[in-house]
């Protein structure tokens, strides 16, 4: 891979946007959040440590910041 992006940038770039966008379309994010929610629970719950917990779900709030694009983020949202 490390030779690839060497070599064809533009191709790695593209195949990296259409990983990203596929796995943006195939991830509900009331799934995603549902998955979210149980293990911060695990964590808060099963090992006592609320700070791991707001921890572990910190990378979520944050990529609620961004503008929805798609219908389901919309709908999310």
């Amino acid at each position: 891979m490390e030779k690839l992006k060497t070599t064809q940038p533009v191709l790695i770039e593209q195949a990296t946007t259409i990983s990203t966008e596929l796995n943006r379309s195939a991830i509900v994010l009331s799934e995603m959040w549902q998955e979210a929610i149980e293990e911060a629970s695990r964590i808060n719950f099963g090992r006592n440590d609320g700070k791991a917990m707001f921890s572990y779900l910190s990378p979520f709030h944050k990529e609620m910041e961004r503008e929805p694009e798609t219908m389901n983020e919309i709908s999310f949202y």
